[in-house]
């Protein structure tokens, strides 16, 4: 394939001359106008901070109303219904709220989302899709990580970050009350002087912050920070400068010393903090603040939330479990999800709890290779597999060796979780289902009506046996002769002789398949118990996981007895505590842990439990008493033995191993009462005494209803999913209460059952091998780090700046600021790919999330690429997930809903009552129906779409085409009005095929309207446009500028043209659907250039038929043009065209150089119908016309 050499000079593969799919950078909102000179000038942070906070409480009262007024409304509320209960619900609008300015007080619902210029919800469904959506938004604060320059993706320089110290510890700009008495107190310190922060507020940073930005104070420290530094000036800089000086205030150390894992002197990863909760380390920290005097004792909290939000947010998740601690599988897992997220949306993670933090990195991206390894290395060091050093000492087979060591684990215990709510079967229940499948339902199958006849003539003995049910004589597995029993009873009405027949097929085998049920189930139940002790050795401190790991181990078991007043008879046990006691004793120290097997807790007690008397209260007794798993009071096992390794992994240790074993044998789970309880008893059985009066005790050995623990917030989508947590630290997700509805739930089968043992794991996956040359993390400046988010498109193995620019992004802010452009900047010995715009003559980095620059001017920064830079490759992915405007009321900015999490208990919700009998194209009349692309609906409308298209193409091949008109024969040039008048003389139609990377089409059709006008013409189908809710047309990437797309700044542009057809009464009519052909609703799966053979045959197929079908309902007896891409013109990859399916005439528009234009009849040989277009050979078209690049002539 030929190559094609970019003004930048890299090179790369030409794509597919299609209009692509979807566009990764449009929005369903429209895109604001670039501000005035005066709002760009205007740079009130503390104005533009309150309107923030109030926009993001209008969200959140928004989502609230929306699910009120969902709630009001039937499952199947018509699209009027959902209309009306917007219209009619109304919303308080904040006062500090830009639309305050605009609206009353209260608005509805209605006009709030219309102001936001975006889709009016249509289903019941759809209001509660975005009222999840703007609450997941709403986590986000407008302050971000809290951290300012040092968190910008770009971060302040070395040199900076010592200007901006020095600015508030030796004052070098003469602010007032600076220097401060105590040096040591910094920034955070000068702003708390004079304003006290309540409680409430110390202990909720972003709050603090708020309060403390709001200040004449702040507001003149950010401004002087900024002048010292250079920075560009915008409604959010200053309020940087000032987060900036915090951290360093409290942080000076890092500017020279950074590290990953330290924070203002203080070792986050010291082992100390090894099996702890996060609460610990933050306090930890919290006191080291106050004792080196960078906060006062009251501030130190604070502090410390402040510092883990920008280095460490994993800390600051709400409702983070016990069983998840530091250096614990769960805690990496944890940190792992917390930077997905962050990547996506910095700071949001501090305002998640732990259930909506897993949840919600199950449907992002993941985390990226730098954040995956530094979870595994600190679980590594914690676990015994790595030393602790600095993460680039460590090679790549350390870090193989450790991911192959944590992916074993996990995959153990993910199998564990899944087995949870493993229950014991039911002999019972195993029979009546029997019974069921094989004589239906019925309802005397446990009706004793059965008699054995013994047909004795000796009066003294019994005639007939005692009475027998169905139920009974399955359960027990009794082979019975229909000669010997007999059927007794008024509601009688059993026929003997098929049952007998029953109990005699191969089906009839209860107690056999009961036992092998009973022993998998047991087996299942006694491994998923043993994991749960195992891992919860696992979470221990260091020095209790030590002393466990090393120490002599003996173990003890509380038990009740009911004492007998027979002399010499033995105290009958009826109640064994699901606490063991395991008393170590290690390098001559004694330590008695408590491990609670119903809820995976270990608790160090009192070493005086293990030799307390006995406490008897009336006729019981209560022991403590050794237990000796193997029989016998000396075990080498249970030995103390020599550390061989300072660090060990206890999850693989044989002596872990051992204790779990031994606690689950004093659980009595083998005891036999345990499966005679499981069997149930027959009347026949209990007359002899089958089940013994220890049954009761016994099943409180098995306590697993407490594996799992239901979440506060754990029901979403009105109850269809249910969120748990088990005791591995496992946050699942099953069925909920509305899903569950109309279906039998049964003890064998309970929902607590179903949810564990079908639910899905989320925000949990093995971790795939890492690039070896993708480096161990981000690099550090100073106290920041550069933020990078993917590779370069443009440059090999350059990585790009998270917020850079492409598409949309970089258009507007060309024409905000003096220019705009992609390029290189030097960061270090590192270059990174990044854009910026000039402003007053300077570069100055910009974030395109946040569409404003920010920082002080670039030093070095060479421009590679204008207003575009290059299109994504396959191998380098251009923009993520996160890399555009997010608006929470835009469908397409939401992320997917189409799939719910694989591995869920129950198939997909899958409705189909929304499709017409008739062909779905022609019934919607190119209306983008959001409620037939919800998640339940959208594959079935797929689905009728697809199937009639390959009808379509299937009749079409059968039957024929339309008739084709007669072309006019031009052999030699001719005048380019001529030849389109000369084929409207023959032709309903005529379809005109373009390259989209040129303007030669936009310029023909604008120079010949009145050509149009005079054939009367009435209808201009054009491709890439679509409708949008209310029926009106927008671009939706056939007037795209840029590289490989459209020259910029060159007339006309498409507005222009679509205006003067307009202006001469032709309606426009969009050729493209958003869903159908645009996949607006799948950009991570059709975003970006075509560029291989399936990728164009889909979209021409899919294109051509719905363009066929929408001329074929518009144009009527009336004249038309169209305007495509020129592959869609002829059949091409064996796809029918456009001109041949609509029997139209077809143009093809090629641009030449001069000032002529004409159209000729080529009879230069093509590609052919089985062909495809290339750069080299696109000869195509009925007819041909050549354009002049100078235009106007």
């Amino acid at each position: 394939m030929t190559s094609v050499t970019l003004t930048s000079g890299s090179s790369q593969q030409p794509v597919y001359p299609l209009l692509p799919t979807a566009l990764a950078t449009d929005d369903m909102a429209p895109v604001a106008d670039p501000p005035t000179e005066q709002e760009v000038d205007s740079n009130d942070n503390r104005q533009a901070l309150k309107t923030a906070l109030a926009h993001k409480r209008n969200l959140q009262t928004l989502a609230r109303q929306l699910k009120q007024a969902a709630q009001s409304l039937a499952p199947q509320a018509s699209a009027e219904a959902v209309l009306r209960a917007l219209q009619e619900t109304l919303m308080d609008v904040d006062p500090d709220s830009a639309l305050q300015h605009q609206s009353p007080q209260k608005i509805s619902l209605e006009r709030f989302i219309t102001h936001h210029g975006t889709y009016i919800p249509a289903t019941r469904e759809d209001l509660f899709d975005m009222a999840d959506a703007l609450i997941n938004h709403s986590l986000s604060h407008p302050l971000g990580n809290l951290g300012g320059g040092l968190s910008w993706a770009l971060p302040l320089s070395v040199e900076h970050q010592r200007v901006v110290r020095d600015v508030v510890a030796d004052n070098t700009e003469k602010l007032p009350g600076l220097p401060l008495f105590d040096a040591r107190r910094g920034a955070l310190g000068y702003l708390l002087e004079g304003n006290p922060l309540s409680g409430t507020e110390l202990q909720d940073p972003a709050k603090a912050l708020e309060k403390l930005l709001d200040t004449p104070k702040a507001q003149e420290l950010g401004q002087a920070i900024q002048a010292k530094v250079g920075g560009i000036a915008t409604d959010t800089s200053a309020n940087d400068y000032v987060l900036s000086a915090i951290h360093l205030g409290l942080d000076p150390e890092s500017i020279e010393r950074p590290g990953r894992n330290t924070v203002a002197g203080f070792n986050l990863a010291a082992e100390s903090h090894w099996g702890m909760s996060p609460a610990s380390v933050i306090s930890a920290l919290a006191k080291h603040l106050s004792d080196s005097g960078k906060t006062s004792l009251a501030s130190a909290d604070l502090g410390a939330r402040l510092l883990l939000a920008r280095v460490a947010p994993q800390y600051l998740v709400k409702d983070i479990p016990a069983t998840v601690v530091y250096g614990s599988q769960a805690w990496a897992n944890l940190c792992i999800a917390v930077a997905a997220i962050e990547a996506q949306a910095p700071g949001k993670a501090m305002h998640m709890d732990f259930a909506e933090v897993m949840r919600h990195a199950d449907s992002i991206a993941p985390a990226g290779e730098a954040a995956q390894k530094a979870a595994l290395i600190d679980w590594g060091v914690v676990n015994g597999f790595l030393y602790a050093k600095d993460d680039a000492a460590y090679n790549n087979a350390e870090i193989e060796y450790t991911r192959e060591a944590f992916n074993t684990q996990h995959s153990e215990l993910s199998a564990a979780s899944k087995e949870v709510g493993a229950t014991l079967p039911s002999r019972k229940q195993m029979a009546l289902d029997l019974l069921k499948a094989t004589f239906g339902e019925r309802d005397d199958f446990e009706d004793r009506v059965l008699h054995i006849n013994y047909k004795s003539n000796d009066p003294k003995a019994p005639r007939f046996s005692q009475a027998y049910s169905m139920l009974d004589i399955t359960q027990q597995g009794l082979e019975i002769d229909a000669q010997s029993w007999l059927v007794r009873g008024a509601r009688a009405d059993i026929d003997l002789e098929a049952f007998a027949q029953f109990t005699r097929s191969p089906s009839f085998n209860i107690p056999q398949a009961f036992d092998t049920a009973f022993t998998n189930a047991l087996d299942t139940i006694k491994q998923v118990k043993k994991y749960s002790l195992v891992s919860a050795i696992d979470r221990l401190p260091l020095a209790d996981r030590t002393r466990l790991n090393y120490g002599k181990i003996s173990f003890f078991k509380e038990n009740d007895y009911r004492t007998s007043l027979i002399p010499f008879a033995q105290d009958k046990l009826f109640h064994t505590s699901p606490k063991i006691l395991v008393h170590s004793e290690y390098q001559n120290s004694h330590q008695t842990y408590e491990f609670d097997t119903t809820t995976g807790i270990i608790s160090k007690v009192d070493q005086g439990r293990i030799s307390r008397p006995h406490q008897y209260v009336s006729d019981e007794v209560n022991k403590i008493e050794a237990f000796h798993p193997n029989r016998s009071t000396h075990n080498y096992d249970a030995e103390e033995k020599e550390p061989q390794y300072p660090t060990f992994n206890t999850f693989q240790s044989p002596r872990t191993h051992y204790i779990a074993d031994a606690l689950i044998k004093a659980l009595g789970f083998d005891d036999p009462a345990v499966k005679r309880y499981a069997a149930g008893e027959t009347p026949d059985e209990a007359r002899r005494e089958w089940v013994s009066s220890t049954t009761d005790a016994l099943l409180n050995l098995i306590p697993l209803r407490s594996a799992i623990t239901h979440l506060r917030n754990g029901h979403y989508k009105d109850g269809a999913i249910d969120l748990a947590l088990d005791i591995f630290g496992f946050v699942t997700a099953g069925l909920g209460a509305t899903a569950k509805l109309g279906k039998a739930v049964t003890n064998a089968g309970s929902t607590l059952g179903a949810l564990a043992r079908g639910g899905k794991i989320l925000g949990v996956t093995a971790l795939n091998a890492f690039n070896p040359l993708s480096g161990s993390v981000d690099l550090a400046v100073g106290a920041g780090r550069l933020v990078t988010d993917g590779i370069s498109a443009s440059a090999q193995g350059i990585r790009k700046l998270r917020g850079t620019a492409n598409g949309q992004s970089l258009v507007i802010a060309s024409q905000r600021y003096e220019a705009a452009a992609t390029g290189v900047l030097q960061v270090g010995t590192q270059q990174v790919e990044g854009s910026a715009i000039r402003q007053h003559g300077k570069w100055y980095a910009f974030d395109s999330d946040a569409m404003r620059p920010y920082g002080p001017a670039l030093d070095a920064f060479t421009p590679t690429h204008t207003l575009m830079p290059p299109s994504p490759t396959a191998q380098h992915p251009g923009r993520s997930a996160r890399d555009h405007r997010f608006n929470p009321l835009s469908r397409p900015s939401r992320p997917p809903l189409s799939q719910p999490p694989a591995g869920l208990p129950v198939e997909p919700v899958r409705k189909i009552d929304h499709l017409p009998d008739a062909e779905y194209v022609s019934s919607i009349r190119g209306r983008p129906i959001e409620g037939h692309f919800t998640p339940s609906r959208k594959q079935a409308t797929h689905e009728k779409f697809a199937q009639e298209m390959r009808d379509f193409y299937t009749h079409m091949a059968a039957n024929g085409l339309p008739p084709r008109p007669e072309f006019p024969n031009i052999p030699a040039p001719k005048k380019t009005s001529d030849v389109i008048a000369d084929a409207f003389r023959t032709a309903p139609g005529l379809v005109f095929g373009e390259s989209h990377s040129s303007l030669a089409a936009f310029r023909t059709l604008y120079d010949n309207v009145d050509v149009f006008v005079q054939n009367k013409v009435k209808k201009l189908f054009v491709e890439g446009l679509v409708y949008d809710k209310i029926m009106r047309w927008k671009d939706d990437g056939m007037g795209r500028i840029g590289l490989i797309y459209r020259p910029p700044n060159q007339r006309p542009t498409l507005g222009e043209l679509l205006k003067k057809f307009e202006d001469n009464g032709i309606e426009i009519v969009p050729l493209d659907h958003f869903y159908l052909t645009r996949h607006n609703d799948e950009r991570h799966l059709f975003g970006g250039p075509i560029k291989t053979p399936a990728q164009a045959k889909r979209r021409l197929e899919e294109f051509n038929y719905y363009a066929t079908r929408t001329i074929e309902q518009h144009a009527g007896e009336d004249k038309w043009v169209a305007l495509v891409g020129r592959h869609h013109l002829n059949t091409t990859q064996n796809v029918l065209g456009l001109s041949e399916l609509t029997g139209a005439t077809g143009i093809a528009v090629y641009g030449r150089a001069g000032r002529v234009n004409y159209g000729v009849r080529s009879a230069d040989p093509r590609p052919g119908p089985s062909g495809t277009l290339t750069p080299a050979d696109d000869l195509t078209g009925d007819l041909q016309i050549f354009a002049g690049e100078v235009w106007p002539v």
